[in-house]
């Protein structure tokens, strides 16, 4: 069947016909997918709580970002001491995870233990702790 004009078309990519009172075409794709940007996009910086967490051989850390950002997430042993460079970068606004596979800079495997991740930007900082058992 014909798409109303008033909604817009489905491009020949298998829609079905789309409702325009549910699904208004400049906000909905033609299967009530959202294609507002706005909500893809964090309003505040956040770091989440790693996971696995305790972990071997490896764990993924989640953090957003609201705004074009410099970011900056390191790894650190109980002792203060910088074991891990894991992220430097100018990043784009959203969500975003990395992994660590429990090494140092120069890819040597930590000993176990406690270790404390910090992400930097230029207007937030926070810190979160990790467990590594082997």
């Amino acid at each position: 069947e014909a798409v109303d004009d008033e909604c817009g078309e489905c491009g020949g990519n298998g829609c079905y016909e789309q409702n325009c009172e549910t699904y208004p075409a400049e906000e909905y794709d033609c299967e009530g997918i959202s294609l507002s940007i706005g909500e893809l996009t964090p309003t505040e910086f956040g770091l989440m709580q790693n996971y696995p967490n305790p972990f071997n051989p490896s764990t993924s850390i989640n953090f957003s970002i609201p705004e074009f950002s410099m970011v900056s997430i390191s790894i650190y042993n109980v002792n203060g001491q910088k074991v891990k460079s894991l992220l430097k970068a100018s990043m784009s606004p959203g969500y975003h995870q990395i992994s660590w596979y429990g090494d140092d800079d120069n890819g040597i495997s930590v000993a176990n233990g406690i270790y404390f991740y910090i992400m930097e930007t230029s207007n937030f900082i926070e810190k979160r702790k990790m467990l590594f058992i082997k």
